[in-house]
């Protein structure tokens, strides 16, 4: 068993939370028991991620898309406090880490996925959001069929992909920002960044004009599936250093 404080103090030195302006607490949410004897992680909360992680004896769990996020309503209405009932019940702690996932130059959401993408030289000044970049860019080692791109990703991450091939046939070079960054100006960093091709979780309805405008492939994978390396990768470092063990739960999610 490992106190929890110890996790979390881990957690923050690995992610770094306070270098990010983020629309959410990073760290702990919801305090349990002390003492921790294997983590749970998962993208996103839920009640089912949370009872299924309670039945699997885990105390501690870890997300990437948290409980409480600026501007929802401060008033614990029937959903919140379910949710918060089979946390409290369980004594289960939650902590939650929003963009230092995504922005992590090894295990982040980006970093994982580009490596799944077959991405090299990566460079990580790439895919600005308040002022800060959080994703990044790279190249593919030869240039493959845009279909072929999209096919190896949607298999690897078990995702029905959108795409709007707006660019070249062949993919080489590809920016990536993974969740909901599919909006005009991150697609038009990808096209000042030299990117023939955007890799994201969902684009908007006004930027596939834009894309077909600029001549940009985009790819959305999901919000979710897009999200859903991070914080495995997290968990699986956290188990290196402290010898907790750690299990990854996926409730799948389509959108």
């Amino acid at each position: 068993m490992v106190h929890r404080d110890k996790i979390i103090a881990a957690l923050d030195a690995i992610l770094q939370p306070d270098t990010y302006r983020d629309a959410c607490p990073n760290g702990m949410q919801v305090y349990g028991c002390d003492q921790v004897g294997k983590l749970a992680t998962c993208a996103s909360v839920s009640v089912k991620f949370f009872e299924e992680a309670r039945d699997a004896g885990a105390q501690l769990l870890l997300v990437h898309h948290g409980l409480f996020w600026e501007g929802a309503s401060r008033v614990v209405d029937p959903l919140m406090a379910r949710r918060l009932k089979v946390l409290l019940d369980a004594e289960l702690n939650l902590a939650g880490y929003h963009l230092p996932i995504d922005a992590h130059h090894e295990l982040g959401n980006n970093a994982q996925l580009a490596g799944l993408l077959g991405l090299r030289q990566l460079d990580f000044g790439f895919g600005h959001y308040k002022g800060m970049p959080i994703g990044c860019s790279g190249n593919l080692a030869e240039p493959v069929g845009l279909r072929e791109f999209v096919d190896v990703a949607g298999k690897k991450l078990d995702s029905e992909t959108v795409v709007v091939d707006a660019g070249p046939t062949q993919v080489g070079r590809v920016g990536v920002v993974s969740g909901g960054a599919g909006d005009i100006p991150l697609l038009m960093e990808a096209v000042a960044a030299g990117c023939d091709t955007f890799v994201t979780g969902v684009i908007f309805e006004q930027s596939v004009a834009v894309a077909r405008e600029v001549g940009l492939n985009v790819v959305a994978l999901g919000h979710y599936n897009s999200e859903k390396l991070g914080v495995r990768a997290v968990g699986e470092r956290i188990a290196k250093e402290l010898g907790v063990e750690v299990i990854h739960m996926d409730v799948p999610n389509p959108v």
